[in-house]
């Protein structure tokens, strides 16, 4: 038995979870490679592209396992394939089950965007349909999960995992940036991340620090207009328009004092796990929040109205008790998301055999 880990669609911020889900198998002594799209192959150190193994679909066997990542048209043609030859136990990531329309209209996306996303959704009950098994990275993806499809195959939820890649964790004298590192996406609440910005700006707030805008999405003219000036100041520092390097990410949250997880909505977020990695505390919004969160002590929790003040009173709390803030979150990072935390659990549901739910 062979473990394949696929992911076709390229983005920077998941080679983590395909790099800790190859290590996390290889450790349990299985054989395991990638079918990947081959802009992952830059993000490995040097020599391990010529000891990492790479599969294609017609290389699956009776008894290996495909386990799927993130959705996309290219992987549910390769999981029909399989399934028409009745080779390879299919396991699916599924990261967001769609909930309803309405979420993603309240949290701000356009009806075009919307039905972008309900045309996703239904590529992604097509995989499920196709899976053998369901893999949910949090609670509320789970509860969704059941209560929105129909699936007679074991499911669980593991977390989003990740191997621990903070070589060191900076104290605060040597941390420069209030940070929004990721996608720009309606539901991240970017806009109000800028609003934030410009407010603590013409306030004189935080002088010692720079905000940091670190993703591949490229920033909407209008936005940059308004930030120029304060570019040129080098208060406010812009990293966009191209995809990162893994090593790239992984410094902007560790030289982070906090990192921007105010999301109008989410089932699971990659930023929050990361910022626990390198210890950096977070704020999250009242309607994203999660079991992996505890409010006053990985970070704290703004209300959902984005009230500025009530921004700055949590961007305060956390620098003023930043050692013990980063100290609860690298412990955060170890219970729930780093992946030897889970092995026994994702590998006894690699192996499960029987059709009741875990």
């Amino acid at each position: 038995m062979k473990i394949i880990i696929v992911s076709h669609n390229f983005n920077p911020g998941h080679f983590s979870h395909l790099d800790a889900n190859y290590k996390l198998v290889t450790d349990s002594g299985l054989t395991a490679g990638f079918h990947w799209n081959n802009k992952f192959d830059k993000f490995l150190k040097e020599g391990e592209n010529k000891k990492i193994l790479k599969f294609n679909i017609t290389d699956i066997l009776k008894d290996d396992v495909y386990v799927v990542w993130f959705p996309s048209l290219k992987a549910l043609a390769g999981m029909v394939y399989l399934r028409l030859i009745s080779k390879g136990q299919i396991i699916y990531v599924l990261h967001e089950p769609f909930d309803s329309i309405k979420s993603y209209l309240d949290s701000g996306f356009s009806v075009l965007k919307t039905l972008k996303i309900l045309a996703v959704s239904f590529i992604n009950y097509l995989m499920v349909k196709c899976s053998h098994k369901i893999i949910l990275p949090s609670s509320k993806a789970f509860t969704t999960f059941k209560f929105r499809y129909i699936f007679l195959g074991p499911s669980i939820k593991i977390p989003l995992m990740f191997d621990d890649e903070a070589t060191s964790i900076l104290p605060i004298p040597k941390r420069k940036f209030i940070s929004y590192i990721g996608t720009i996406a309606e539901d991240h609440a970017f806009d109000k991340y800028i609003e934030f910005i410009l407010y603590a700006l013409s306030k004189g707030l935080y002088p010692e620090y720079r905000f940091l805008i670190a993703t591949r999405s490229v920033l909407d003219s209008v936005i940059a207009d308004q930030l120029e000036k304060f570019v040129n100041e080098k208060k406010v520092i812009i990293v966009s328009g191209n995809s990162m390097s893994n090593s790239e990410i992984n410094s902007y949250f560790g030289q982070s004092v906090v990192v921007w997880n105010v999301y109008r909505r989410s089932m699971q977020s990659g930023v929050l796990p990361k910022s626990y990695m390198f210890g950096t505390p977070v704020i999250i919004s009242d309607k994203n929040r999660s079991e992996y969160f505890v409010n006053t002590i990985t970070g704290e929790e703004v209300i959902g109205i984005y009230d500025m003040k009530d921004i700055v009173r949590s961007i305060d709390l956390i620098l003023d008790n930043f050692p013990r803030y980063s100290k609860n979150c690298r412990k955060a990072f170890l219970q729930h998301f780093y992946y030897k935390s889970f092995s026994d659990k994702f590998m006894f549901f690699l192996n499960e055999n029987n059709s009741k739910d875990k």
